[in-house]
């Protein structure tokens, strides 16, 4: 059985709250996007707003949520390819470091969120998850042995991902990224 026109109607409006929403957010910045410019572009009201959503705090953790996914739908595609693992890796890791470049703004006020609230810690954890299964399993396929567990790996991984992006100019993330991963391996890998 299919959804009703009304449910059909809401998630069109959810769709388009959170696409308008990704758009404002980068160009005028989370604080400078108000909830009734969200309401306007998506032409609804504010008590619909807060009915679908509750706050603009909950965009943020939908979009990220989404993004996670993304990520993780763009790497099992990429293992599935059967090429070098190292090199699935590294476009992994570039996929997921474009997409922070591209939504600097929300991924800045997502870590503020971080430090805030507890669910956004829930979904900061399933972040490094996704990030250090990417280059856990992409070492095993590679013929490394690891001298640290998945999770520390995870850990150290999205630990130098969070502190190059909140520290340096966010056009240096690639290459720092890269860097460090790379000093990363030879520390913790040891090839069979």
């Amino acid at each position: 059985m299919g959804k009703s026109l009304t449910e059909k109607k809401k998630a069109r409006s959810m769709d388009k709250v959170l696409s308008d929403a990704q758009h404002y957010f980068e160009k005028n910045g989370y604080d400078n996007t108000s909830i009734d410019k969200l309401c306007d572009a998506a032409m609804i009201s504010r008590s619909t707003f807060f009915n679908y959503f509750g706050s603009k705090e909950v965009i943020i953790k939908m979009v990220i949520e989404g993004g996670i996914q993304e990520f993780r739908d763009f790497a099992a595609e990429e293992m599935k390819k059967n090429d070098d693992p190292i090199e699935c890796m590294w476009r992994c890791l570039d996929f997921q470091i474009n997409a922070t470049e591209k939504y600097k703004n929300i991924s800045t006020v997502f870590y503020q969120l971080v430090l805030k609230y507890d669910d956004f810690k829930v979904i900061q954890r399933d972040f490094n998850n996704a990030l250090g299964e990417v280059v856990f399993s992409s070492l095993k396929n590679a013929g490394y042995e690891l001298t640290i567990s998945e999770n520390e790996l995870s850990e150290l991984v999205s630990g130098g991902y969070i502190e190059t992006f909140m520290i340096n100019d966010i056009s240096e993330l690639k290459p720092r990224m890269h860097e460090y991963i790379g000093r990363l391996i030879k520390l913790i890998a040891v090839k069979k």
